[in-house]
């Protein structure tokens, strides 16, 4: 019985590999509402946890029933973005964590007004990988208030001072698991929660490729595989 099979099944789980390797971007478009990250309906991406996150509607939103905040427009993702909420007692920052890890870089788009933003990113054991502003990277800075105003649902003109957006991009070695926003917070409201003096958008990462010892089982599980279906052909 001719054995040729064997190196396709091989080949075939060679080629599976990269497939781990995949981009991700979280748009922050809301499916029902917007508000704090939990609840149902905000938003939601498997494998992924954000805490201390609420997210608002884009003001210049086109959207039926959905008239928007007045806070932002012209943000990269059409109907929503992301800025950090929490208690006003405590000091954390917005923190998205991915199951799977992330690599290489973490880049998307934001807008602050008065006061700067740092971003970190940390691997499983809290160790930082890499944060803005440190070293040689270069720091995400206050953009300006406003932008020209522009017509929008809202009202009339859209106004609101988180109008001007800016690209950035992260580098990092290793595996991190966690990515951390932090920046000026608004005056506590009478609830006790606070706002984040920032947006985020358009979060494009990339996840993690398995370690060796993983791709090598899978190899073999695959060739496994393979091994079985010649044995009943024959």
């Amino acid at each position: 019985m001719p054995t040729s099979s064997t190196p396709r099944w091989l080949g075939f789980a060679l080629a599976c590999v990269p497939a781990f390797a995949s981009a991700l971007t979280l748009d922050f478009e809301t499916g029902e509402r917007e508000g704090p990250t939990g609840l149902p309906g905000v938003y939601a991406v498997p494998g992924v946890s954000i805490s201390n996150g609420f997210v608002f509607i884009d003001a210049d939103t086109d959207q039926p029933g959905r008239p928007g905040t007045g806070n932002f427009g012209r943000a990269p993702s059409k109907y929503g973005a992301l800025t950090l909420y929490r208690d006003a007692s405590s000091s954390e920052g917005l923190s998205i964590s991915f199951d799977a890890g992330i690599t290489d870089q973490i880049s998307f788009a934001y807008s602050t007004v008065d006061n700067p933003l740092t971003v970190t990113v940390l691997d499983a054991n809290n160790n930082v990988l890499a944060r803005s502003g440190s070293g040689s990277l270069p720091a995400l800075t206050a953009l300006g208030s406003k932008d020209q105003p522009f017509e929008g649902a809202f009202s009339a003109k859209e106004d609101g001072d988180y109008n001007t957006w800016a690209d950035y991009t992260l580098s990092f070695s290793g595996v991190a698991k966690t990515v951390v926003f932090s920046g000026i917070v608004s005056n506590p409201g009478p609830t006790g929660k606070v706002f984040g003096d920032f947006f985020i958008d358009d979060v494009t990462v990339t996840s993690a490729v398995p370690e060796p010892a993983t791709v090598a089982m899978m190899l073999a599980g695959i060739a496994g595989v393979g091994v079985a279906a010649r044995r009943r052909r024959a």
